[in-house]
């Protein structure tokens, strides 16, 4: 899907909650649909921020649309590549149809290819088939599982401010030897039908657009002819007329890659990633993107059944109203208030009465003492008083002696709870993802960053309801324990 970049501007009401999520603003947007930045919140105040891309409303009147688009999202949860953006779920709210995928802080090669353009810095040929040989890996990880990409381009390449590069929108992807249903012109195979071979024409297309930038040749065969010497015959193979004799499979071309940047590497000094996480982060600057001010509260009460309720995030302001504060919160708002109230009064009381001098020969007045404070609590039972004492009967055979009564007072006072341990602190995620719960309660869905937890034993729940998988683990986690937890539900 080509996207078009727009500000990332929210409404002046605030952000706009879609299912579980909430909106932060926009990414891009294409013919199909649109990918905006959102967060996702859970248990604890955990934090998560993601992209979700919606099918606009009105392709889904469109014959097909919405069924491809679940195509889409049953294709993008079985793939879990490094160099693939990881999607996590699949939702519907109201009439509005989304998938939540993993946020890339930085570019899309297109934007870095039109940054290089305009400074007049190409990329280093290196970096190029650095960029190359990352695609070519998700594409071997994808057609070893029977899909062909079909929509190989710069706008779908992501490069992170870290370097990263990861492949984007299976939207068009389809199963071997299917025939083709979508692709961007320019980027299409002269064959018919969809092979690996096809994802290959594409991705020396990209290859050479990286090397040749806004001089690309209007013929295929010419890009092998103005590319460094030493990638031509990999451009050659990439951009064969004939499928059959292109490169066997995307593996074959990575390492073909991959070779020729080791060696750049050792004769020049060049570190691609470096190179790349330059350029992504100037273009992600330079892009000025509006952000809403405030900061985000989340929100989450324990519903009977043991699940989180999740309830839409405001934004934080300078005050709150005390009608919106919870029941607890305002009870407890109450008893301060009534202290206070008590505590004024009786300094009133005292500073009068030890200002005011009484008149010679008039009656003194009285001065009543200001009330104790009154402290809230539930009602206990009323004290037993102790007996009066009286002699000690004499003792009966086999009859045990009468046991003493005593009064709250002479208990033995009730020993000060242990100071809670320090929490422990779980990474998890599942592959491809997950739902998780902690002894029944939703932790939300994988990867989960850094979630505290209580020392001692404990039930986790994976479940993917789409791959009908369920896995449950149980974890035994000692006072400030740091523990990575992977669950593998392939």
């Amino acid at each position: 899907m080509d996207r078009e970049r727009t500000s990332g501007a929210v409404s002046p009401s605030g952000p706009r909650r879609l299912g579980r999520y909430v909106l932060l603003g926009a990414v891009g947007r294409g013919g199909m649909g649109e990918v905006v930045r959102a967060r996702a919140f859970g248990a604890g105040g955990a934090t998560k921020d993601l992209c979700l891309k919606r099918i606009h409303a009105d392709r889904l009147s469109r014959p097909g649309a919405l069924e491809r688009f679940v195509d889409e999202a049953r294709l993008s949860l079985r793939l879990a590549h490094a160099n693939i953006v990881a999607v996590f779920d699949f939702g519907r709210a109201g009439d509005e149809h989304y998938l939540a995928m993993e946020w890339v802080d930085g570019a899309d090669l297109r934007s870095i290819l039109g940054d290089a353009s305009a400074q007049h810095e190409p990329l280093p040929p290196a970096v190029a088939a650095h960029v190359a040989a990352e695609v070519a890996r998700a594409l071997a990880y994808a057609h070893g599982l029977g899909v062909v990409h079909c929509d190989v381009k710069p706008a779908n390449v992501l490069v992170a401010r870290t370097g990263d590069v990861k492949l984007t929108d299976f939207g068009v992807a389809t199963a071997i030897e299917a025939e083709r249903s979508g692709g961007t012109r320019g980027y299409l195979p002269p064959e018919r039908g969809v092979t690996p071979a096809s994802d290959l024409w594409a991705l020396g297309l990209v290859l050479g657009e990286m090397l040749l930038l806004d001089a690309m040749p209007e013929r295929a065969d010419e890009v092998a002819a103005r590319a460094p010497e030493a990638l031509a015959p990999i451009l050659a193979r990439l951009l064969d007329p004939d499928p059959t004799r292109r490169f066997h499979d995307a593996s074959e071309v990575a390492r073909e890659l991959e070779s020729y940047v080791a060696r750049a590497r050792a004769s020049d000094g060049i570190a691609p990633r470096d190179v790349l996480a330059s350029r992504a982060d100037r273009v992600a600057d330079s892009r000025h993107e509006t952000r809403a001010e405030g900061t985000f509260e989340a929100s989450a009460s324990w519903a009977r059944d043991g699940e989180t309720a999740f309830t839409a995030p405001t934004v934080a302001t300078a005050s709150t109203r005390a009608s919106d504060a919870p029941p607890d919160r305002r009870r407890a708002r109450g008893i301060a208030a009534l202290l206070g109230l008590v505590v004024i009064g009786a300094i009133a009381i005292a500073s009068f009465a030890r200002d005011t001098s009484p008149r010679e020969g008039a009656p003194q007045p009285v001065v009543v003492a200001p009330p104790a404070p009154v402290t809230i609590a539930p009602a206990a039972p009323a004290a037993i008083e102790p007996a009066p004492e009286a002699p000690e009967p004499a003792p009966v055979e086999d009859t045990p002696p009468p046991r003493a009564r005593t009064t709250r007072r002479d208990r033995e006072p009730a020993p000060v709870p242990a100071v809670d341990a320090e929490p422990a602190h779980l990474r998890i995620n599942a592959i491809p993802w997950a739902e998780v719960t902690l002894d029944g309660r939703s932790l939300g869905t994988t990867p989960l960053l850094d979630v505290s937890i209580a020392p001692g034993h404990h039930t986790l729940r994976f479940v993917n309801a789409p791959l009908g998988v369920e896995r449950v683990r149980e974890i035994d986690v000692a006072p400030g324990e740091r523990r990575d937890l992977v669950i593998d539900l392939e």
